[in-house]
């Protein structure tokens, strides 16, 4: 793992802005980071805790995933996800506002289900579960980098909370520590395998097209953009079973790098080495 971490951080060291990472080996336990403790803005990573805080209030009879919801106009100038381009008033069960938070990051679907659990109580339910460096503050991103009104995270915060999804979706002692059923954790795996919006880490892993759970590759994930930041978090599976966990955040990418590229691509193509990396030294 010291020898991974090594070639982890020589591709970082490489790159003209910061990066922070959480690596964990599912198999031995072993772990290693590059500023994993450090905050910084999650932007739609964020939606994971979301979706889990979702799941708890619903286990404790606080809503059902079945119940309609209606998506508020004034979340709809947004141009993240799908209901930014739909007609105003779209209905819809709150159970397909979850999965399109997830799949395709849909903002006024996230907004909707911040505002029906409330940032105190979303703030509470990370505390609880030990992501001490992860606050919530707003239903809608701001587009700034500033980290006084960004919802903040760390990589290895993040990390922690998909090694306990993961660990919940197999065993209901720590399914409950998340305050969920075993069977809403392996829920929350597959909405983040279903992930469209998302696919750096995925990148250069040998996915089969159609998807096989049994073959080759495929990640669980959920990333995010801002202002100069470019995030993907997930679980890599290979041939079904999970391998490693990887949480990557870049931030202060400028908009075109020194060789000509833009920052965007760059920071992607960076996070697909990354994982790929340590595929090859894990897998």
């Amino acid at each position: 793992m010291k020898d991974l971490g090594a070639k982890l951080n020589t591709l970082c060291d490489a790159q003209p802005y910061s990066v922070s990472w959480y690596l964990k080996d599912i198999r031995s336990g072993k772990t290693a980071d590059r500023a994993g403790s450090a905050v910084v803005a999650s932007r739609s990573t964020r939606k994971v805790s979301i979706m889990m805080a979702l799941l708890k209030a619903v286990n404790d009879g606080k809503f059902s995933l079945t119940q309609r919801v209606t998506i508020p106009e004034k979340y709809q100038n947004t141009a993240s996800g799908v209901t930014p381009f739909l007609l105003p008033g779209l209905e819809l069960p709150l159970r397909d506002a979850l999965i399109l938070m997830i799949v395709v990051s849909d903002n006024p679907c996230t907004a909707l289900i911040v505002d029906m659990l409330g940032t105190a109580y979303l703030n509470e339910y990370c505390n609880t579960i030990g992501m001490k460096e992860t606050i919530h503050r707003f239903s809608l991103p701001l587009p700034t980098t500033d980290l006084n009104v960004n919802t903040v995270i760390s990589a290895r915060n993040q990390g922690r909370l998909l090694e306990m999804i993961l660990k919940g979706s197999a065993d209901k002692t720590e399914s409950a520590i998340l305050g969920c059923t075993v069977e809403q954790c392996r829920f929350a795996i597959q909405v983040m395998k279903w992930q469209r919006c998302d696919l750096k880490i995925a990148s250069l892993l040998p996915v089969p097209w159609p998807p096989d759970p049994e073959k080759g590759a495929m990640v669980a994930s959920k990333g995010g953009i801002g202002p100069g930041m470019f995030s993907e978090t997930g679980i890599v599976f290979k041939e079904g079973r999970p391998l490693f966990i990887l949480c990557i955040y870049n931030w202060g990418v400028p908009a075109v790098l020194p060789d000509g590229k833009p920052g965007a691509a760059g920071a992607a193509q960076l996070m697909g080495r990354l994982a790929r990396t340590a595929w090859d030294a894990l897998g």
